[in-house]
């Protein structure tokens, strides 16, 4: 049976154009989180996330810390027992937020 051997992320930041004013920062650019799932036959899946303009790390630390060692070695094909164990970890980060961004991708 085929499992997750490995899951790794990385930010993208996007510069933008033209900076936007909001009441109480300027956005210069945009993050999005990049995670790749490895079985271990060599299958990769990549998903990704907007995480906002400051959020990025806490992006990458709740996706190594926090969900990664919940799906390696599970089946990739049980999508939503995954999902589901996932969900039920991220009960005491307040399931909101960057931590249920991470989760999506």
């Amino acid at each position: 049976m085929t499992k997750i051997e490995s899951v790794s992320c990385t930010v993208a930041k996007i510069p933008l154009d033209n900076a936007t004013a909001f009441s109480t920062r300027m956005v210069h650019d945009r993050h999005y989180l990049l995670v790749k799932v490895r079985t271990d036959d060599g299958i990769e899946g990549i998903g990704f996330c907007y995480v906002g303009s400051a959020a990025g790390r806490l992006g990458v630390v709740a996706v190594e810390d926090l969900l990664a060692p919940i799906v390696i070695g599970k089946d990739p094909l049980q999508v939503e027992k995954i999902w589901k164990d996932m969900y039920q970890e991220s009960l005491l980060q307040g399931r909101m937020g960057t931590v249920m961004r991470a989760l999506s991708a």
